[in-house]
């Protein structure tokens, strides 16, 4: 069974700030998770999740383990207070909003990684352009010098 962790909370305008007491916690054996309504640290025995009150920018926000605690840095969305850091309310209707969260997550994830991709295919192509370019460069001055030398040796000599 998961322990719950003491934790203490912190918000302004615009940010929240959640310290998590984990005792032993390292970035390695911490599971982090965000997402614009919801945070979740497990690092065994100890589990923590929030389905927040208000919605965050997950991108902006960061989080950090280390020294015996976990420590999210959340920037909202929405500036104003809060007033508490988890939304009450029905069951099933945070769990949705939790679900369509996580899904938007695993979406922007995978576009993510397509555009990483992409991006990478758009290197290599301009590298292997880049690459024939000076191929081409030095098959032109061997041309240029293979010629020169037969000019050189097509010229009768004066010598002679």
């Amino acid at each position: 069974m998961p322990i719950t962790p003491t934790y203490a909370w912190h918000e302004a305008q615009t940010s929240v700030s959640v310290d998590i007491k984990i005792r032993a916690v390292t970035p390695s054996a911490a599971n982090i998770l965000m997402t614009d309504c919801y945070a979740k640290v497990n690092c065994a025995p100890y589990f923590f999740e929030a389905d927040l009150y208000g919605e965050i920018d997950a991108r902006k926000s960061s989080a950090s383990a280390g020294q015996d605690a976990v420590k999210f840095f959340l920037i909202k969305k929405v500036p104003g207070l809060w007033g508490r850091l988890t939304l009450p309310g029905d069951r099933k209707m945070v769990l949705d909003r939790r679900h369509r969260s996580l899904a938007n997550l695993r979406e922007q994830s995978h576009k993510d990684r397509e555009d990483a991709q992409a991006k990478l295919s758009n290197i290599g192509r301009l590298a292997v352009g880049e690459q024939m370019k000076l191929e081409e460069a030095r098959r032109k001055a061997i041309e240029a010098k293979k010629n020169e030398e037969l000019r050189v040796e097509q010229v009768p000599s004066i010598c002679q």
